[in-house]
């Protein structure tokens, strides 16, 4: 955490400066520093760096190159989080249009996470679900079924099952997310810690609180030694815990 902490000082980004040069570059940094931001949970430095990669990227690229798509669709995520809904559902539809007409698989990949993450946090959880699945389709064709990016939606289709009250295929899709994330990533690691949490839901939802604790405590251990004290998910786990 301390080594996390000393790379996202301000003196990163800003270096970006020196990058002008290359605005490729500087838009894939400019990208890449607001969504580690959002990560550690630093919203609004995420945002304006967001902000700052999708605005270069239109003047240099223009709205349909890779670059802009891949923005629009990190900054709308952000703003999903932010609970700015209407804002967000703009930049990701222009995010998903555009990936489908001119983009390629990463770009259509992102898209979808971004619009099937607004749609779960708007409790539209069959429109969520119908977006994962396709996710979860275009995930097994280009990196095979074994991979994190499955493992990953598998957790988010669980998810969804979960919020509909699909108990059974959301216990099934969450121990299958689980078991390939602890192979993939080991113990300690957010993702992990999310799937253990859904474990914790699920088990709160049929009214087993006993078996809910140990995942809840697990979930929550795992947070605070990754992500460190003061981190949103850590305060998640917190409150679900109590």
């Amino acid at each position: 955490r301390i080594a996390i902490a000393q790379i996202f000082s301000d003196r990163p980004a800003a270096r970006i400066d020196e990058l002008r040069a290359d605005p490729a570059v500087r838009v894939d940094v400019l990208r890449t520093l607001g969504e580690l931001y959002y990560r550690l949970g630093v919203f609004d430095r995420s945002e304006s760096l967001l902000r700052q990669a999708l605005q270069e990227a239109l003047a240099a690229f223009g709205a349909d190159d890779p670059h802009t798509l891949l923005s629009q669709a990190s900054l709308g995520y952000l703003l999903t989080d932010a609970s700015r809904h209407a804002e967000a559902e703009s930049v990701i539809r222009q995010s998903l249009a555009g990936s489908r007409k001119h983009g390629g698989p990463a770009e259509i990949a992102r898209a979808l996470d971004a619009f099937a993450h607004l749609r779960y946090e708007q409790s539209r959880y069959t429109e969520s679900r119908a977006l994962r699945k396709e996710q979860l389709a275009l995930a097994t064709r280009l990196h095979g079924a074994s991979s994190e990016q499955v493992a990953e939606l598998l957790n988010s289709l669980g998810a969804c099952e979960l919020q509909l009250e699909n108990f059974d295929a959301a216990r099934g899709l969450l121990v299958s997310a689980l078991q390939m994330q602890r192979r993939l990533f080991g113990t300690l690691h957010p993702s992990v810690a999310n799937t253990v949490g859904l474990l914790a839901s699920l088990e709160l939802r049929q009214g087993r609180t006993a078996a809910a604790e140990p995942y809840e405590r697990e979930s929550l251990a795992i947070r605070m030694h990754v992500l460190g004290e003061r981190h949103p998910d850590v305060a998640l786990s917190q409150e679900q815990l109590a």
